[in-house]
């Protein structure tokens, strides 16, 4: 799971789009089965994931979402949904862009990330 600086407001990363340290990432289970939270951080090896993992995630339906830090603005919805089974690899992206650069809206009904 990523949070990334958004910088350009467009809610699709881009290669020079740096991950936001300070957030938080949760994933829970909807019948509460499973629940964690991880901050986000900035990964001192460049060709590291600069994203966070969540590890031996229990089959099930979940909702992810990010808590995005003071000054930043979310691009992208902040939760999403996801059916995990045994084996699957996910990957989900949120976007938030400083106040700092300029105030995006989030884009209307799309949420952005997906699965590989």
């Amino acid at each position: 799971m990523l949070l990334y600086d958004d910088l350009n407001g467009n809610a699709l990363r881009d290669a020079n789009e740096p991950p936001i340290p300070g957030g938080a990432i949760s994933v829970a289970e909807t019948s509460g089965k499973f629940s964690k939270t991880l901050e986000t951080a900035v990964n001192a090896d460049p060709n590291a994931y600069q994203g966070v993992c969540f590890n031996d995630v229990p089959e099930g339906n979940y909702n992810i979402g990010v808590a995005i830090p003071d000054n930043y603005n979310a691009t992208t919805n902040l939760t999403y949904t996801l059916d995990v089974r045994a084996g699957d690899r996910a990957e989900v992206s949120f976007g938030a862009q400083s106040r700092d650069t300029g105030v995006a809206q989030p884009s209307s009904g799309e949420q952005s990330g997906g699965s590989t």
